[in-house]
């Protein structure tokens, strides 16, 4: 697993064969998935974190899932 610092309060875990998963705080709220794709969560969190979502995925189709399952590649 490596971790890489983004900005204030986000990070990017990246899960080897499995998926690169974006933290805001200590939240995955999106996630490149391998052999999916680009997903993010359907639950609002903050303006911050919304702006985290927006940068991060900038440019980029993406599926909106339910966070249970970004919860899920991360336990």
């Amino acid at each position: 697993m490596k971790i890489k610092q983004l900005g204030s309060n986000q990070v990017e875990v990246v899960i080897p064969g499995k998926a690169r998963v974006l933290f805001s705080y200590n939240t995955p709220v999106a996630a490149f998935i391998e052999g999916r794709g680009w997903v993010k969560t359907n639950r609002f969190y903050s303006v911050t974190t919304s702006k985290h979502i927006n940068k991060y995925l900038q440019g980029l189709e993406y599926e909106t899932v339910e966070q249970s399952e970004l919860d899920e590649l991360v336990s």
